[in-house]
Parts: structure tokens; C-alpha cells; sequence
């Protein structure tokens, strides 16, 4: 059971990771600093890149980019309580990965990418990881003190849980 928890919690490690990196990314590039992380969501900076650069909107842009890599950063916060946010952030997640793969193999250009996607594949792993742990975890059944009840076949079982097991056989 710790086991299934610290990969909760190295999933969260993973997330907060990409917010930080996708954050450093979208303030050096909307400031022209010449140079980026080699990582970060690819939504975000898109949105920015569309608004600020297309539209013309430059603070709108930065604003809104910042509030897209935000959804990530509740992800991370809520599922210190409910580990469910991990698999929104894992979906959320794969999708920009989709597009990172469709801006690899558009371009021309998919070696430029390659540290890129694999970042993406490893964020991408440590988030199912998380994901099959909470789905490991939410099966075993709690107490009302938040003791896990496990039973083996070889432990002895109370008379009424072993009735109630025979029955759903």
C-alpha cells in the first residue's frame, strides 16, 4: 500500500515538474529571451504564441497561457486529496503530447523534437504510473478510520464476511 501512495506521489512530483517547466518556458518566450527549457506543454505556449502573436494581444495572451498551465497546477493540488486529478492531468496531457507529435512530424524537422517527446513519453509514464496506483488503491475497501482491510485466503475472516463472499460466488 506505501508502495501504490509514494507513486501517487511521484506522479504529483512529475506534474508539478511540467507546470514548472512549461511556466520558465512561456515568461522566456514571451519576453524573447532567446533560449527555452527543453521542455514544457505545448498547449499553453500555443494559446500565447495565437493571442499575443495573431491577434495581438500581447498581456491577453501571456494571461491566458498562464491560466492554461494553471489547470495543471489545480490538477496537482487537488489530488493531494482526491488522486483522481491525476487522471484529468494524465488526459489533459496525453492530448498536448498528440499535438507535440503532430508539430514533429509536420514540421520536417522531428529530430529538433526529440528531447522534447521524450520528456513527454517519461512526464506521460510517471502519470499512469499514478493512475494505476490510484486505481489500485481506490479497490481496497477502508474503515471509517482509514485502516486498509486486507484479507488473504489464509487469514481467518469473520462468519458473516465469509457468508457474504460465498454468496457473490
Amino acid at each position: 500500500m506505501d508502495t501504490l501512495k509514494n507513486q501517487i506521489i511521484a506522479a504529483r512530483a512529475a506534474l508539478l515538474v511540467l507546470v514548472g517547466f512549461t511556466v520558465v518556458n512561456l515568461l522566456l518566450g514571451a519576453f524573447d529571451a532567446g533560449f527555452y527549457l527543453l521542455f514544457s506543454a505545448i498547449f499553453p505556449g500555443l494559446v500565447f504564441n495565437i493571442v499575443a502573436f495573431q491577434i495581438g494581444a500581447f498581456w491577453l495572451g501571456l494571461i491566458m497561457a498562464l491560466l492554461c498551465a494553471s489547470v495543471y497546477l489545480i490538477c496537482w493540488a487537488l489530488a493531494k486529496k482526491w488522486p483522481v486529478f491525476i487522471l484529468l492531468a494524465f488526459i489533459l496531457f496525453l492530448l498536448d503530447t498528440v499535438v507535440l507529435f503532430y508539430f514533429a512530424f509536420t514540421s520536417g524537422e522531428i529530430l529538433t523534437y526529440v528531447i522534447d517527446v521524450a520528456i513527454a513519453v517519461a512526464i506521460l509514464y510517471g502519470l499512469g504510473v499514478g493512475v494505476v496506483a490510484w486505481i489500485k488503491v481506490k479497490r481496497f475497501p477502508v474503515d471509517e478510520y482509514n485502516v486498509v482491510n486486507e484479507y488473504t485466503p489464509e487469514q481467518e475472516m469473520p462468519e458473516q464476511e465469509q457468508l457474504s463472499r460465498e454468496e457473490e460466488l
